[in-house]
């Protein structure tokens, strides 16, 4: 299964809502699409913000309140809502 921009997806996280694996700088990601932050979500619920290469750009809501924008494979997301379908809400990076 495919996700799409703007698609409202369940983050792999642990028991006690952490983060479990995500991907960065280290993976190629450009800095200027990620927003660093705490791994520990509110709900482990996010959106779709992004996408570059293998890597969906997923946005959160952090425990302490602040968005957190991280790479996930599509392994790590489970589908929760479709999104709208404009693809003119939302930028595409690839590699």
């Amino acid at each position: 299964m495919s996700f799409k921009i703007g698609d409202t997806v369940q983050i792999a996280c642990d028991g006690s809502n952490r983060v479990t694996k995500y991907y960065a700088e280290n993976s190629g990601i450009p800095q200027n699409l990620l927003i660093h932050g705490r791994l520990i979500t509110q709900d482990c619920i996010g959106v779709i913000k992004a996408r570059y290469g293998e890597y969906y750009l997923v946005r959160y809501t952090a425990d302490n309140g602040k968005q957190v924008q991280l790479g996930f494979t599509e392994d790590l997301l489970t589908l929760k809502k479709k999104g709208p379908e404009s693809p003119n809400l939302f930028d595409y990076y690839d590699m």
